[in-house]
């Protein structure tokens, strides 16, 4: 009899690198995970599904936090969310 697929576990060790207008974020891949969705801001509004371990948000104002989290997909379901808190570069003049 076939194994069970399971939901991924959530993804670990988010990181950022950030510009004036953009954040990269990076995490581990998950066994098992097919895809990642990211979602931006407190609302947690769906940015990108990605099949990689990283995204980049643009379209960000500068010096400015942005909430982002980043769940694991596979055909049995979507992980819980990972959270991390990132900032833009401030502009100087």
């Amino acid at each position: 009899m076939p194994k069970k697929q399971l939901r991924p576990k959530a993804p670990q060790n988010l990181s950022f690198t950030a510009t004036a207008d953009s954040v990269t974020v990076k995490w581990d891949a998950v066994d098992g995970a097919t895809s990642y969705k990211v979602y931006r801001g407190a609302s947690k509004q769906l940015d990108a599904t990605v099949t990689g371990t990283s995204h980049t948000l643009t379209g960000i104002a500068a010096d400015t936090k942005l909430t982002v989290n980043v769940s694991a997909v596979n055909d049995a379901g979507e992980s819980s969310m990972t959270e991390i808190v990132t900032q833009t570069q401030a502009v100087t003049p």
